[in-house]
């Protein structure tokens, strides 16, 4: 005659079964919970481990991180700044206005978002802006900027 094990789940008292591929060592020392959801309700989170793993994925270590500033937040500021008015024409238009670099980004990466280096243009003056930073600034291979 087989003998069946059961023993209860320590989270919700649900009584659990062994199963035949389980080893006697795993049924005995390791296995407390029926599911992965009891387990996982059954876990104190203490202030320590969620401060650990908020670390674990802030500032460099998490790829899409820049330096705790948002594009957007920029860009808000700038319109914000500027009256929502263009810098060269003066048209003032809260929803088609542009944020532009004064300087282009290729050839002054550092300046990215620096707030002196950005200015409110409206879309025909943006246009006209990058037209003349192409002829001042060119562009002479592809990877020119690249680190090799």
């Amino acid at each position: 005659m087989i003998k069946v094990q059961q023993k209860p789940c320590l989270q919700c008292g649900g009584v659990m079964t062994k199963v035949g591929s389980h080893s006697q060592k795993y049924w005995d020392e390791r296995r407390k919970y029926c599911s992965f959801s009891c387990r996982n309700k059954a876990r104190l989170w203490t202030n320590e481990m969620r401060m650990k793993g908020g670390l674990a994925r802030s500032a460099g270590r998490n790829g899409l991180w820049k330096g705790g500033i948002s594009k957007k937040y920029i860009q808000r500021f700038i319109l914000k700044r500027d009256n929502s008015t263009c810098k060269k024409c003066g048209l003032q238009h809260d929803l088609i206005m542009v944020v532009d670099h004064i300087k282009p980004r290729r050839v002054s990466p550092e300046l990215k978002y620096h707030p002196d280096n950005l200015q409110t243009l409206c879309p025909n003056c943006h246009a006209i802006k990058t037209l003349e930073d192409h002829k001042l600034y060119p562009q002479r291979w592809r990877n020119q900027f690249s680190k090799v």
